[in-house]
């Protein structure tokens, strides 16, 4: 049975065995493992100057910012795959980094709501 190109396995009820499909991308699962691990790298990064320049710029430009770099690094994994393992290891690495959890930049803000609600 012939499979289009895809990237997991496929059940053929019909022969009860398993056939492998290749996709696009030949990587191992080194390669793979990094490229996942990138994300977390660059994520850790801007843990606590996320909160400082949230505090220093405001909450909701910081995480605009943030966004909008994760839009453009989210456009951009496809072409990067296509060019080099290295351009999506970077672009995960900013991914990651630019992925600051929603809730830190609004920390600062809600530090401030907090002492208004007990005045």
């Amino acid at each position: 049975m012939t499979w289009p190109s895809g990237g997991h396995q496929a059940f053929d009820s019909n022969e009860s065995r398993f056939e492998s499909r290749k996709g696009e991308f030949d990587w191992d699962k080194t390669t793979v493992g990094r490229l996942l691990s990138m994300y977390f790298y660059g994520y850790i990064f801007l843990q606590f100057p996320g909160g400082y320049l949230s505090s220093r710029f405001g909450a909701k430009r910081v995480w605009g910012i943030c966004q909008a770099v994760c839009a453009v690094c989210t456009l951009l994994t496809p072409v990067c795959a296509r060019s080099s393992i290295n351009m999506v290891y970077a672009v995960r690495f900013i991914l990651g980094f630019a992925s600051v959890s929603p809730s830190t930049p609004f920390y600062s803000n809600n530090k401030c709501w907090r002492a208004l609600e007990m005045a």
